[in-house]
């Protein structure tokens, strides 16, 4: 709806009148003119309030991909990997862990990094710490010693995304 002047609110007055019938306050003439008038405001305030709720939409939605754009270059947390094979000194497999990453899957999976640190456990029974089996969604961390389990703090880096 187009108004061809500009908008501007109108305060609108009732018609006041005494006993005998004498007009004392002219009201606001009930009309097309104001009430288009009145059309044209509240269509114009329907088009501000849905650009407003857009542009809202478009921060959020910009704030919720810089989360995702930080959380998939750099994601870390803390696992503990317990050696179930209990004859220590020969084991058909080193024990592991899967760590799961699929809040914010890694898009160029395998190409990126994982630091490992040992937080618990006696570092010289843990051995080597292996990351292997990258994928978009998760990773596996395993221990090559005969330690009865090690907790990991484990950050992934990935820097081309």
């Amino acid at each position: 709806m187009k108004y061809n002047q500009d908008y501007y609110p109108i305060e609108w007055q009732d018609e006041v009148v005494d006993q005998d019938g004498q007009v004392l306050q002219e009201g606001t003439l009930y009309d097309q003119e104001n009430m288009n008038r009145m059309e044209a405001g509240i269509d114009l305030n329907a088009t501000i309030t849905a650009v407003a709720l857009e542009r809202a939409r478009g921060t959020r939605g910009n704030g919720l991909e810089l989360e995702k754009w930080q959380k998939q270059r750099v994601q870390s947390g803390e696992v503990e990997i317990v050696n179930a094979d209990t004859n220590l000194y020969f084991r058909t497999s080193d024990p592991y862990i899967y760590v799961s990453v699929s809040e914010f899957p890694q898009h160029n999976a395998p190409n990126y990094s994982v630091a490992t640190e040992i937080i618990e456990g006696d570092a010289g029974l843990i051995g080597d710490i292996k990351v292997y089996d990258k994928a978009s969604n998760g990773f596996k961390i395993s221990y090559t010693g005969s330690a009865s389990s090690a907790k990991i703090r484990w950050t992934l880096v990935n820097e081309k995304v």
